[in-house]
């Protein structure tokens, strides 16, 4: 389950045995805030982990959320390769993020109408799986 407020997001994941049973929950509060914090709560309710996370929109707290949930899924699953794979993905953005402002800093200076602020303000999983927007020319900028 998903559930969001003003400056928070809730999500659960359930085992879907009889009886429903809450596997894990997860929260990030102050979205779009200083001080935004992941927090994670085992089957008990008790807390298993909190963190301080940089998300500057809802959106980017959301992509968090489900990626953190989907590595912690996999885990569940046995299919650890995956969640490795989240993680890993992670990471690299993380590492890539100096090399690619200076890369930013030099297109700026080379090209004059350089946009460097201009983001994507859609969800690319979704427009592929669900609009079938297959190639980059079919996104709406």
């Amino acid at each position: 389950t998903i559930n969001g407020g003003s400056s928070s997001i809730r999500v659960a994941l359930y085992d879907v045995g009889a009886p429903l049973r809450r596997v894990l929950a997860a929260k990030v509060d102050r979205v779009g805030l200083n001080g935004t914090t992941l927090t994670s709560t085992d089957a008990a309710g008790q807390s298993q982990d909190s963190r301080a996370i940089d998300t500057g929109d809802r959106r980017s707290a959301v992509v968090f959320l489900l990626d953190w949930l989907a590595a912690f899924k996999f885990l569940l699953e046995g299919t650890g390769s995956s969640s490795l794979a989240v993680l890993k993905a992670h990471f690299n953005f993380l590492i890539t993020i100096p090399r690619e402002i200076k890369k930013r800093r030099l297109l700026k200076n080379q090209i004059p109408d350089f946009e460097v602020n201009r983001k994507y303000q859609g969800l690319i999983i979704y427009d592929y799986y669900v609009r079938n927007k297959r190639n980059f020319t079919d996104l709406t900028w």
